[in-house]
């Protein structure tokens, strides 16, 4: 079974629980403000896969991700041709055109990170994949390079959504930038509301 089939089969059984967390998720996607006082069940966070200008989901030219629909975060327009582990974790999901990768966080959280928006149109071209499914990986660790040049002369949008997928557990997903980050900077901040 292909790596696209196995995402889809694990999103398919989880359509009910979309449909449950969904509302309370993206109603609660807004800037974290350092020194905000923490929720009372923890936090994680996730740093910047790729260096560039950050961008809101709901401003993303695609409604899978303006409209949370596969789960909340915000989006980087890549100044760079890679990217990198946003967390400690595992791949778990790879697809097959090398355009989106998936990653087990070690704290149970699901990020799935979407170079580019269309670009499962380039059936794998100007896509290396440089971590597999099941490898280990640490934050700042290679796992993706593109070809930005050559994806934007074909008229592909770069713009890259980091995703905290849907799960069991409610969660509030924030921007901890608002412009621009570096890589590895702390990008988003993602508190577990309720297990």
């Amino acid at each position: 079974m292909t790596s696209d089939k196995l995402w889809k089969r694990w999103w398919n059984k989880r359509a009910d629980k979309r449909k449950d967390v969904g509302s309370v998720c993206r109603k609660s996607v807004h800037p974290y403000l350092p020194g905000e006082s923490e929720a009372t069940g923890g936090f994680y966070e996730i740093v910047a896969p790729v260096p560039g200008d950050v961008y809101a989901l709901e401003d993303v030219p695609d409604e899978t991700f303006s409209q949370g629909i596969l789960g909340d975060g915000a989006a980087i327009l890549p100044a760079e041709d890679y990217i990198s582990a946003p967390a400690a974790g595992t791949i778990n999901y790879v697809a097959a055109t090398g355009h989106v990768m998936g990653l087990l966080l070690d704290n149970g959280i699901q990020v799935l990170i979407h170079v580019g928006i269309n670009t499962v149109q380039l059936d794998g071209k100007y896509f290396h994949v440089l971590a597999e499914m099941g490898e280990r990986v640490t934050p700042g660790t290679p796992i993706l390079r593109f070809d930005r040049g050559e994806i934007l002369r074909k008229g592909y949008s770069l713009m890259t959504p980091v995703i905290v997928t849907h799960e069991d557990r409610e969660l509030e997903v924030r921007a901890v930038s608002q412009r621009n980050v570096a890589r590895g900077e702390k990008f988003l901040k993602v508190t577990v509301i309720s297990k």
